[in-house]
């Protein structure tokens, strides 16, 4: 079994995020790739890793979140910097 760690994507659940332009850019400074996923993206990473092309791939979470993992996945709260 393999599974997927999606980063922020843009959504209908995040749309209050992308709504708030403070917002939206305090968390996308953070992200490494400098944005929201699109869905078709973390879909890819899916057809990925349950295509034959993962055929010796078992028990991994693949993570698809712009880098944010790598980054020590460190958001900052509107108003603040790091």
């Amino acid at each position: 079994m393999n599974a997927i760690a999606p980063g922020r994507t843009r959504t209908g659940i995040t749309a209050g995020v992308h709504r708030d332009p403070v917002l939206l850019a305090a968390i996308e400074r953070r992200i490494p790739l400098g944005r929201f996923a699109e869905p078709w993206e973390q879909a890819e990473a899916i057809w990925f890793l349950a295509s034959p092309a993962a055929g010796y791939i078992t028990g991994t979470t693949l993570v698809v979140d712009g880098g944010l993992d790598a980054d020590l996945g460190i958001l900052p709260l509107p108003g603040q910097s790091f």
